[in-house]
């Protein structure tokens, strides 16, 4: 799950914030006309009377004709109105279908307010305010129990992951997001990485340097894979000072105006170093973009980064491509390797863009015409 099923399946996990934002988008054909959206209570009481299934039976609706169901602890739900909305895409969503949410949300918790040791999860309020929506019936008793031991059974993704500081003020442990304590924010110009603000979507991936690779391909450029040692060699060390400020920065000051989903941050969510690596546009030189203007003119518009934890995205050309520019495929911070909670053993920095693309943990750079999906 790990490999490239897991990158595939990261947009699972996009935060709850774009979940929200996706059903508040939602139109009437979201749910069968004789099945009108409800308030809370009226969903709650309508439940009592729904009918039971067994796994079996729900496994029969993983898409086509037959529709698509998923499972979450005791209950049943008919998600088919709502995955063409789903924000990570029809395809993520549709490893669910037939199945069981429990596994795939134990690993993208975005979505989870706690997960208990035996294996049940609780989903957060709007998550769990859009799933009534959805419920069409109740599973087995028989069959939940067999569910929560396969649950109890699997390996926990997020027993391997770094220590932090305990300076550091947590808004969610898992996965984490904790920032800089405002009163420590000015007492170092380069924030020292203990102390770097932390914001994660999946567990933090454990990854050896000696067997790393980076693969560039796209447009314009030839398909080539690079150690840590070749991006090392290839030209003279870069270093760029910059200050990465994750996008919900400060959301917390929102809630007094109006709720928001997401982690309530205070004004931690942002941090400067010092990094230390070779120049993207020193990396596509060498794979073959001796130009800008010769990408430009095989039709490349932006440059995608992906990272071993699923997550890809997205810069324009214009600013990836600069020979002049300051775009850093970076292994130092301040001057030590960097650490794994911030991207070990390689990540891009692209100054200027919020935090979301400074992926870390980089795996893949691709030229395209289109921007990430």
């Amino acid at each position: 799950m790990l490999g490239s099923g897991f990158r595939r399946a990261a947009g699972l996990a996009l935060g709850s914030g774009a979940l929200l934002a996706a059903h508040s988008r939602l139109d009437d054909r979201r749910v069968p006309s004789s099945w009108p959206v409800r308030s809370a209570a009226a969903c709650e009481a309508a439940a009592s009377e729904l009918p039971t299934f067994r796994r079996d039976d729900v496994a029969k609706h993983a898409g086509g004709d037959a529709g698509v169901w998923v499972m979450l602890g005791s209950r049943v739900f008919d998600i088919t109105h709502f995955i063409e909305n789903h924000p990570g895409g029809m395809d993520k969503i549709m490893m669910a279908a037939g199945k069981s949410l429990e596994p795939f949300w134990a690993l993208y918790r975005q979505h989870v307010e706690r997960a208990g040791e035996d294996g049940s999860i609780e989903a957060k309020e709007h998550v769990e305010q859009l799933l009534q929506e959805y419920q069409i019936g109740w599973l087995h008793p028989d069959d939940v129990k067999e569910a929560a031991a396969c649950a109890r059974a699997a390996d926990d993704p997020y027993a391997n992951q770094p220590a932090r500081h305990p300076a550091l003020k947590v808004l969610s442990e898992i996965p984490c997001s904790a920032e800089l304590p405002a009163s420590l924010m000015m007492d170092s110009w380069l924030t020292p990485a203990p102390l770097w603000y932390v914001r994660h979507h999946h567990p933090v991936p454990d990854l050896d340097a000696d067997s790393f690779r980076l693969r560039v391909h796209g447009l314009g450029v030839q398909d080539r894979e690079y150690s840590l040692a070749q991006l090392q060699a290839l030209a003279q060390k870069a270093e760029v000072a910059v200050t990465v400020q994750c996008g919900g920065n400060r959301r917390g000051e929102y809630n007094d105006v109006c709720k928001t989903s997401g982690n309530e941050w205070g004004t931690g969510a942002i941090s400067n170093a010092r990094f230390g690596g070779v120049r993207l546009s020193d990396v596509l030189r060498d794979a073959g973009v001796s130009q800008p203007a010769e990408a430009v003119r095989a039709g490349v518009q932006h440059v995608h980064f992906e990272g071993s934890d699923g997550c890809r995205v997205s810069v324009p050309a214009k600013k990836a491509l600069d020979e002049a520019g300051d775009v850093l495929l970076a292994w130092e911070m301040n001057g030590e390797p960097l650490p794994r909670d911030h991207g070990y053993p390689l990540r891009v920095l692209v100054p200027g863009h919020v935090g979301v693309r400074q992926v870390k943990w980089l795996t893949e750079v691709q030229l395209a015409e289109e921007d990430a999906p």
